[in-house]
């Protein structure tokens, strides 16, 4: 954890580098009013890291490129919201090339005593050649993507793997479930919660919300790139997020809270997870032949086409010989198929792991 608060506050610190006069001292206050509060060693480290950082062009060129790598969705959020997008601080650090290697040691320094002026005065002295570079500068993306990817990025859908969390919910009630190894998956990645501390309640029926925030937390990268929807609900209710992106993905239209609280059938979940597939883009592949199963006729005709699809591609297997599209589907069974999903839109996009359970 020690390590992401460091890598964010060089960020902050760089977030004002390479425009003349452009350090904000107020920020930098609050960076040294946070970093007072480490130990000796720990600020030690610190320095070391920074010093790493700026060591090398080659070591400045990958820290903008993990950029998002190395940094939490909370630290990122921050920068967005003082003005910053990460493009900028990759164009930031990558100026940090146009100062000496002294300059940039120097800037170390002046970070570990405070020295407001040094600081100024750095930024000052190297802001011309930084401006140069800048202005034939093209923004990069964070890491180099294929087609598929960048129209993912494009569209603000997921196009890297999620991050595991820091602290990962345990559900005691896991312990010898079939479904533990797939639903601990999503958990470590904060994209399930259990009903309560210690419990996830795998047994118990799924609600249209809940599946749908399992989804969209999968498919949405960045909201502002979707289709602005409004959603009249009221912003407060814990499900307001995931039923705008819903919205926004075109996934369902309802606000209805008693439909969207009911117990969700398994078709109902099939057809969330195609609608959502579907929104990145990637062909149809061929449809499976559903008639293997004896209750095929059962299958409402809107929801056909998106069984086909998803027997091909793997989110669902049956039920010993049954597809029961009717019957609602319990947490644990909404999990795992939610999980086939997330790696599968990574591997149709050149990235993720196996087809085994995570």
């Amino acid at each position: 954890m020690k390590k992401g608060i460091v890598i964010g506050l060089l960020i902050y610190l760089l977030c004002g580098i390479g425009f003349a006069d452009s350090v904000d001292m107020s920020q930098m206050e609050a960076i040294f009013k946070e970093f007072d509060s480490f130990s000796l060693s720990e600020q030690g480290r610190y320095y070391e890291m920074m010093e790493g950082a700026m060591d090398s062009d080659e070591s400045l060129e990958g820290l903008a490129r993990n950029l998002s790598f190395l940094l939490s969705d909370e630290q990122i959020a921050k920068i967005e919201a003082k003005g910053y997008s990460l493009g900028e601080v990759q164009t930031n650090i990558r100026k940090l090339k146009t100062w000496s290697r002294s300059d940039r040691m120097d800037l170390v320094d002046a970070f570990r005593a405070e020295d407001d002026s040094v600081l100024r005065e750095l930024n000052r002295s190297n802001a011309r050649v930084s401006l140069e570079v800048s202005s034939v500068a093209t923004k990069e993306p964070v890491i180099e993507l294929n087609a598929a990817q960048t129209y993912a990025f494009e569209h603000g859908l997921r196009h890297l793997a999620i991050r595991e969390l820091e602290i990962i919910p345990q559900f005691d009630d896991l312990d010898e479930h079939w479904s533990k190894n797939e639903v601990m998956a999503l958990s470590a990645l904060g994209i399930v919660n259990g009903k309560r501390p210690g419990a996830f309640y795998p047994d118990d029926f799924i609600s249209r919300i809940e599946i749908l925030a399992m989804i969209t937390r999968i498919s949405v990268y960045d909201d502002s790139k979707l289709p602005q929807i409004e959603v009249s609900s009221d912003e407060s209710i814990w499900y307001f997020k995931p039923l705008k992106r819903a919205k926004e993905l075109g996934i369902i239209e309802t606000e209805s809270n008693e439909i969207l609280i009911a117990f969700a059938t398994r078709e109902e979940v099939i057809g969330y997870l195609m609608e959502a597939y579907q929104v990145f883009g990637f062909e149809e592949v061929e449809p499976a032949d559903l008639q293997v199963f004896s209750d095929a006729n059962q299958i409402k005709p809107e929801y056909r086409e998106a069984f086909e699809q998803a027997v091909a591609l793997g989110f669902v297997h049956g039920w010993e010989g049954e597809l029961k599209p009717a019957d609602p589907i319990t947490r644990a069974e909404a999990a795992v198929m939610s999980n086939r999903f997330y790696k599968k839109i990574l591997r149709m996009q050149g990235i993720g792991g196996p087809d085994e359970t995570n």
